[in-house]
């Protein structure tokens, strides 16, 4: 998370600015990939990335990462239980797709329609283990009370 929000993250941009040869198309869809457009104006992880935004609870069309972050910055310094969900939200949705973005590369993988499931599955996960956030969590539902 700190290279992403540092904007260092190893996109493809970055490493033909280093030289290395690579395909500077998306794995997802047919536009570059830059940070901005891996997180979240591709339209596979802006689907991913809004849903788990609806699944939390904010309704709002996200937009490129950096506006993103600048979102996330300020509403995390909010207080509520809300916003605690939303960090680990946004981590663990990043990791999902840098990872999804990796199996597609390096593995071969097709595109995994279940990922998002499998975010919902990791924050609640995470999140029943404290005390504040066990009573907003069904697990047996994957949803947010």
């Amino acid at each position: 998370m700190w290279l992403t929000f540092k904007g260092r993250l190893q996109t493809k941009d970055q490493l033909l600015r280093y030289g290395i040869n690579v395909e500077p198309k998306c794995v997802f869809c047919p536009a570059d990939e830059i940070m901005d457009h891996l997180l979240f104006e591709c339209s596979i992880t802006k689907g991913i990335w809004k849903c788990i935004l609806v699944w939390i609870g904010y309704i709002r069309d996200p937009a490129n990462w950096m506006i993103e972050r600048d979102w996330i910055i300020a509403e995390v310094k909010k207080k509520g239980w809300r916003r605690d969900i939303l960090k680990t939200a946004v981590v663990e949705t990043v990791y999902a797709v840098w990872r999804m973005r990796n199996d597609v590369i390096f593995n071969q993988h097709t595109l995994d329609d279940t990922v998002t499931n499998r975010i919902k599955e990791v924050i609640a996960l995470r999140c029943i283990g404290y005390r504040k956030f066990a009573k907003h969590i069904n697990i047996v539902n994957l949803c947010i009370v």
